[in-house]
């Protein structure tokens, strides 16, 4: 072989391998290869693979992310790889950063040959991105190597796409198995660049292979975000993927909140006095250090084809409490109001109360009645869904004042007369109740029966 000959060749081994480089960098999550034996690629199968080793999952953080593309020995060449990135990551513009920033490097191994050799690169930040979200040039260090453009596209609303064209088949002489290994920073020039998603759960990246006889392969990476951000703050929202949320009145050091759910009720609890409107149960559990100061408001979703009054029920000292505000029939959640956290259930309730007088007074006013009265009657009806009267033995009245605790708690007599009634005669005097607003609640077994009505002593 004489000298030129010698340096055409390598010229254009030099230009074949460029080629099908641009079809490994930054985000391709396969290699490509063709056996120079056309009997083994015929009986190959298109399985090629990806690892992505994320060092912190915790939501809204940014840290390295390190991918590990492999081709095996036993696969086949690949024509198109899309790859596609669920919405709720966040990946910063490529105009956030200069033209030169460095924001990853990584290396592709592959056998030439006979012989495994290794070339090393760096990306770089090209912020003329055109009609992309990014553009990247990925700069080898090898000089024989032009630097090489790739794009991502999408946002983290719709999730982003990559997809890659694989070279030309007749580019032969890379063979299998091959190895990319490169990292993505996670901040660059002091900015996030990769972000994780703020909402609570699984989120899977799904890199779609096509064969060149047209088959598919996918291979799959999901994390899980183990809590939804709570952020430092007032009046903060927290969301989760269900569509449900919670709403903190102030957050004094941020963190994050997780919900987990279950189809059965609590241990040493049991149903409540409602029926289950969606088949779950929700907890709700702030991650460590994170500290934040009610009344909190819960909102969750409840199923129209099972209720169409529903009720959010929260469980407070072994006990099933309505704690629900208002409801949404257009979007199907309905909102309840706590000072604490334990589990949650949305239910239409078994029973309602009808109050009576003294306390139920005409047109929703407020009854008010003096401290020096010696007994102050409470009487009302227990009504079924269907809004019949109801005669159980395992009712109970609570009275609280205004800081939630409960002053007295009796069982009522049942009474006839027109209907079914329970009484039960709060000892005003007896008690040495003072002036204030008080709260009346009614519990059958484990639940509060709503509404409950308020009076003040005077």
């Amino acid at each position: 072989m004489t000298k030129i000959e010698f340096e055409v060749m390598i010229y254009f081994q030099m230009r074949i391998l460029r080629l099908f480089l641009t079809s490994l960098l930054v985000f391709s999550l396969s290699t490509y290869v063709y056996f120079a034996n056309p009997g083994v690629a015929a009986a190959a199968t298109l399985n090629p693979t990806f690892e992505v080793m994320l060092p912190d999952v915790n939501p809204s953080t940014s840290s390295d992310m390190t991918f590990t593309i492999t081709n095996p020995v036993d696969s086949m060449k690949v024509t198109t790889t899309t790859i596609s990135i669920p919405a709720g990551w966040i990946i910063a513009s490529g105009n956030t950063f200069s033209k030169e920033a460095e924001i990853g490097s990584g290396s592709f191994t592959a056998s030439i040959y006979g012989e495994e050799t290794t070339f090393y690169f760096k990306v770089i930040n090209n912020a003329d991105l055109g009609v992309h979200s990014n553009r990247f040039t990925v700069d080898f260090d090898d000089p024989n190597i032009d630097p090489i453009d790739d794009y991502i596209d999408g946002d983290s609303t719709t999730g982003y796409t990559l997809t890659l064209d694989a070279p030309p088949a007749e580019y032969d002489f890379l063979s299998l198995p091959t190895t990319t290994v490169f990292t993505l920073k996670g901040t660059v020039e002091g900015r996030n660049f990769l972000t994780t998603p703020v909402v609570q759960g699984d989120y899977t990246w799904i890199a779609d292979f096509t064969g060149v006889d047209g088959t598919h392969a996918q291979d799959t990476w999901t994390p899980t975000i183990p809590a939804s951000l709570t952020p430092e703050g007032e009046n903060v929202t927290t969301t989760f993927s269900d569509g449900s949320s919670v709403t903190f009145a102030s957050v004094e050091v941020g963190g994050g909140t997780t919900q987990a759910t279950s189809e059965l009720a609590p241990k040493d609890v049991g149903v409540g006095q409602f029926q289950l409107a969606g088949g779950q149960y929700y907890d709700f559990t702030l991650t460590k250090d994170t500290k934040i100061a009610c009344p909190c408001t819960v909102t969750l979703s409840y199923d129209p084809k099972t209720t169409d009054k529903p009720s959010i029920y929260h469980l407070e000292d072994g006990k099933w409490v309505d704690v629900t505000t208002s409801f949404d029939k257009e979007k199907f959640t309905v909102t309840g109001t706590v000072s604490s956290f334990s589990w949650f259930a949305v239910g239409q309730p078994n029973f309602s109360i009808d109050w009576r007088l003294p306390l139920e007074r005409p047109n929703g006013r407020e009854s008010v009645f003096s401290k020096r009265i010696q007994i102050l009657p409470i009487i009302f009806s227990l009504l079924d869904a269907d809004g019949q009267y109801v005669e159980r033995d395992d009712v109970t009245v609570q009275v609280l004042n205004s800081s939630g605790e409960v002053v007295s708690e009796f069982s009522p007599r049942l009474i006839l007369r027109d209907g079914k009634f329970y009484i039960a005669m709060l000892k005003v005097h007896q008690l040495h109740l003072p002036a204030g607003e008080y709260t009346t609640k009614v519990q059958v077994g484990n639940t509060t029966v709503s509404p409950t009505i308020d009076f003040i002593l005077k």
